[in-house]
């Protein structure tokens, strides 16, 4: 499953999920946590995401989230991949 921010909803509150891309699906960032799964789980935000953050703002995403359904005890949705985008994403509702 892939997610793409922004895409004509609220920009700092809502992901849309493109996959098929005929179908358009809203997550709340707040459904979204870093899977453990992800290679870097353990690593925290670098400098950088400041700065990936503000780009976001003025451009969105432009590649998309994947992620996968939540487990039992997890998030509703597991970002498997875009790790620095989830905390640019999250810095940007702070």
């Amino acid at each position: 499953m892939a997610l793409a921010y922004g895409a004509g909803t609220d920009p700092m509150t809502d992901v849309v999920n493109t996959t098929p891309a005929a179908t358009q699906v809203h997550v709340p960032l707040q459904d979204l946590a870093l899977a453990p799964e992800n290679i870097r789980f353990k690593t925290p935000a670098d400098e950088g995401v400041p700065q990936l953050a503000e780009t976001i703002a003025a451009a969105n995403v432009i590649i998309p989230l994947a992620v996968r359904p939540g487990r039992k005890g997890e998030k509703p949705f597991m970002v498997l991949d875009g790790r620095r985008r989830l905390f640019a994403l999250q810095q940007l509702l702070e």
